[in-house]
């Protein structure tokens, strides 16, 4: 599904429709110019919304449309039954990647398409390890496209699920390392620089940035940054006291996926998605 970037090491290949059967549903749907979206232009939509970040935005594991921006996309624009072309959420989530590549990626889309309005970014626990990982691996990444890997080795990483295998256990036991080493840390402390680098692309795009984070499991990291933006004057999309409140009312909900991929259920999508449209909808009063 992934072709190497100079700039960014890889992103996700244009046109794909790929749906296989694990112990879950893997779709990956990507329009003409590589984002997980069925629309394939975005003409028309008064406003431009990228939603930025990892696998928790681009839904691994999940149908497209079970994403928080597929569902962020239908709050925004379905209006008393009828859908009105007023928000263009541009899921430009990529599996895997750490922050700085997502800044790589965000740069992208915006010369692509143009200036957003809003920027969304989900951060991650895995992002900090995420970036050392690509940062180091960088010149031996199979993806296709990559000048610096043999092209019968990029072929066998795309063909062949041995290899395939192969490398996302490498990939996974250098992600073990690193987070046995940052395990007592907080991860988006450690993420601080990145993110003050996103401030200032988002500033220097004159588009409005919104924040938060996709683990709650301990809340360190998810309430550092909660505090990080209200100190930098960036927006903060606070989905944790609703699902508190679900959890109450029901209590033995599970919030994450059982199979293989794991990842937040759909219904804890849909409370993220509705935090970020609280945000955008306070903005746009008059």
């Amino acid at each position: 599904a992934f072709q190497y970037d100079s700039a960014c090491v890889w992103h996700l290949k244009n046109n794909l429709n790929i749906y296989k059967t694990r112990d879950y549903q893997q779709e990956i749907h990507t329009n003409s110019i590589g984002a997980t979206n069925f629309q394939d232009g975005f003409a028309g939509y008064r406003y431009m919304v990228f939603a930025l970040g990892d696998s928790y935005t681009q839904g691994t594991g999940l149908p497209v449309d079970a994403a928080y921006p597929s569902q962020l996309d239908l709050l925004l624009n379905l209006r008393n039954g009828v859908y009105s072309k007023d928000y263009a959420v541009v899921n430009i989530g990529q599996d895997g990647m750490g922050a700085k590549q997502e800044i790589c990626i965000l740069k992208k889309y915006a010369a692509c398409l143009g200036t957003p309005k809003y920027i969304l970014y989900i951060g991650s626990n895995n992002d900090y390890g995420d970036d050392i990982i690509y940062s180091s691996l960088a010149s031996v990444v199979p993806f296709e496209g990559n000048p610096r890997v043999p092209r019968i080795v990029q072929w066998a990483a795309g063909h062949l699920e041995t290899v395939a295998i192969f490398y996302k256990l490498y990939i996974s036991h250098y992600k073990k390392r690193l987070a046995e080493r940052i395990k007592l840390m907080n991860k988006a402390a450690l993420q601080e620089p990145v993110l003050n680098e996103l401030k200032k692309t988002a500033e220097a795009l004159h588009a409005r940035l919104v924040v938060t984070w996709a683990q709650i499991d301990t809340e360190v990291e998810y309430l550092w940054l909660k505090d990080w933006a209200n100190k930098n004057e960036v927006l903060f999309a606070d989905w944790l006291p609703g699902v508190r409140s679900i959890e109450q009312a029901i209590p033995g909900m599970p919030m994450e996926n059982h199979h293989s991929a794991g990842h937040h259920r759909t219904w804890v999508n849909s409370v993220i998605a509705r935090a970020f449209a609280e945000r955008i909808g306070q903005l746009d009063k008059p």
